[in-house]
């Protein structure tokens, strides 16, 4: 049986993986073009484009990130004090919508679940508009 000891390792082992996906250079050189001419226009490049699989890269990632936490809540508390869930679903969400329309609603779900799961959290935790403000602008975000 897991000691609590052991489940904060797993944590923090989950979120260095998770630190490491945001940090690796495909990654990186997505969010750059994503703050350079947005996830709705990387998505309307079209699918022959780089850009429209940087922003599949940037969302794909977070779906993942999205899953790995789902039935573990102490997990989801750490990545919510971590992680810019709120900054990066709300500078996906209009490409998520749009991808939707071509993979069906189910694509991304995970992703859409960890930003309301976030925004309950936030609510749990009294933060107010002017902290939802900051954080979901990405004031902490240091990248995407």
């Amino acid at each position: 049986m897991a000691t609590a000891d052991d489940k904060s390792r797993q944590h923090t082992a989950v979120l260095l993986a998770i630190t490491g996906l945001r940090s690796g250079a495909d990654y990186r050189a997505a969010e750059i073009t994503r703050r350079k001419i947005g996830a709705k226009q990387m998505v309307a490049k079209g699918p022959s484009s780089s850009e429209y699989a940087s922003v599949r890269l940037l969302i794909g990632i977070w779906d993942n990130i999205a899953a790995s936490a789902r039935n573990d809540d102490p997990l989801l508390d750490r990545i919510f004090e971590h992680i810019p869930v709120c900054h990066m679903y709300e500078a996906l969400r209009e490409a998520v919508e749009m991808l939707r329309e071509e993979f069906g609603d189910e694509y991304a779900v995970d992703f859409e679940w960890l930003y309301q799961q976030y925004l309950l959290w936030l609510e749990r935790h009294g933060k107010g508009p002017e902290y939802r403000a900051m954080i979901c602008g990405g004031l902490h975000a240091m990248f995407g």
